[in-house]
């Protein structure tokens, strides 16, 4: 490796200083995704007895944010393989993350700006375009900055102490996407800024796309890669490397469940606005405010749950979650169906209950996916982190994105209004159930250690 970046990478250590602005890029991902999980499909297809402009019909926008996951699901192996591959003085990792921050940006902030006001073929044709180099350039960024911490950070201890931080930071990321159903609701009507006339939704797009770029810099100018070793020369081709990773036996078992639960958690995150603003008849404030007390138990219970993590294996606790997520979830079907408790009421106190399981899955499964990848180096003696995180990416973005998929169809087959409610209702229902097939996959986890 070039001796500037063995000299750079010994300078940079790996204490505390180093997990806290690695941990901040963390807070990107739970901003932007958290906007457009909570909020995209709820700004292009409103309520249809809303008086807000539908851009395009629940079925479309289903159908094409779903075929649009498949080319970035296939570029999550390729960047994997050619970011395992990279040798440069920068190490494998900082130079796509570096390149891809200004596309991710823009790509984001443009894609709530749709041309037309009313549905429209060009509304879709917009949203295919800058979705399309959203999903790629976040590829870009995201796969090289995920690899850095099991290849940075070997300990089972720093790993867990660096989960809990990267939660923090993609939790208040989340907190804040949530936060902006406030900005929304305010700004309705919408304002004048600089000669454009903007709403909520377009303006918390400009600052997500500005916080991109503030918060993934830390990571490019302070995190520096271990020295380049044989581990890190791979020979593999990318269909080898791609069949290596799924020949793993602890890797199959994980993949499964955690696209599966990002399948169902997506679904959750969705149907919210619905949920509140349709049956609970409230505003899109109270439904950021609802994902936000989810949020915020989870979070108070990160220290109690890593300090869990010291006595209850960490597949159990996954395992606890994965259950309670599919035994919770459905409840939410009986929101307005409790004639002595109002739905919000209700709806927050099944949040509370389900921040639990939730606060698992923002701090366990970092941690297994960098036992996995410790054990393919046991089995194939190199470090492919990336290729890792690309599989996770191939396969978990084609399940995930089956949620607009599956909440287009059943807003369109069994509505979305306040007359018709039934197809939000059902969304809970989904959610759960595959939460349930989610437990019954990671069953067949291989990697139990004792503690």
């Amino acid at each position: 490796m070039d001796s500037t970046n063995d000299g750079r990478a010994a300078a940079g250590g790996k204490g505390f200083f180093q997990k806290s602005v690695y941990s901040m890029g963390n807070f990107v991902p739970g901003v932007v995704s958290g906007l457009i999980s909570n909020w995209l499909m709820y700004y292009y297809c409103p309520p249809t007895d809303q008086a807000r402009p539908l851009y395009l019909l629940p079925a479309t926008y289903g159908l094409l944010m779903f075929l649009l996951q498949i080319p970035s699901a296939l570029a999550d192996p390729t960047v994997g393989h050619f970011s395992d591959r990279t040798r440069s003085r920068w190490g494998r990792r900082i130079p796509y993350i570096l390149f891809g921050v200004p596309f991710l940006a823009l790509s984001f902030t443009l894609m709530w700006f749709p041309p037309v006001k009313a549905t429209s073929a060009a509304n879709a044709v917009w949203l295919v375009v800058t979705v399309f180099i959203y999903f790629m350039s976040f590829t870009v960024v995201i796969n090289p900055y995920l690899a850095i911490m099991p290849e940075v950070w070997r300990t089972e201890k720093d790993r867990l102490t660096l989960s809990a931080l990267m939660s923090v930071t993609s939790g208040i990321g989340m907190l804040l996407s949530f936060a902006a159903g406030a900005v929304i609701e305010a700004l309705a009507a919408g304002f004048m800024l600089f000669g454009f006339h903007l709403n909520g939704y377009t303006l918390t797009a400009i600052l997500g796309g500005v916080i991109a770029v503030i918060f993934l810099a830390p990571t490019v100018i302070w995190i520096h890669e271990t020295p380049h070793t044989e581990e890190k020369e791979v020979p593999f081709n990318i269909l080898r490397s791609g069949w290596e990773t799924l020949k793993n036996p602890a890797f199959l078992p994980y993949i499964v469940a955690t696209s599966l639960l990002a399948t169902s958690t997506a679904i959750v995150l969705a149907m919210m606005p619905y949920q509140v603003t349709v049956i609970a008849k409230s505003t899109e404030a109270m439904a950021g405010i609802m994902m936000a007390i989810l949020m915020v138990v989870a979070m108070i219970l990160f220290a109690p749950i890593n300090k869990l993590a010291d006595r209850i294996p960490r597949y159990k606790m996954y395992l606890y979650g994965c259950l309670g997520f599919g035994i919770g979830l459905p409840l939410l079907y009986f929101g307005d169906k409790i004639p002595w408790i109002p739905p919000l009421i209700f709806m927050g106190i099944i949040m509370i209950v389900m921040a639990p399981f939730v606060s698992i899955f923002l701090l366990i499964p970092r941690t297994l996916l960098a036992d996995i990848m410790d054990f393919d180096s046991q089995i194939t003696g190199y470090r492919r982190e990336a290729m890792y995180n690309g599989m996770e990416g191939l396969i978990a973005k084609i399940a995930q994105g089956l949620a607009p998929l599956i909440m287009g169809g059943l807003f369109t087959w069994f509505g979305n209004t306040a007359q018709n409610p039934m197809g939000i209702k059902l969304c809970s229902v989904a959610a759960g159930g595959l939460s349930i097939i989610a437990f019954i996959a990671f069953t067949f986890y291989p990697l139990k250690k004792p503690k």
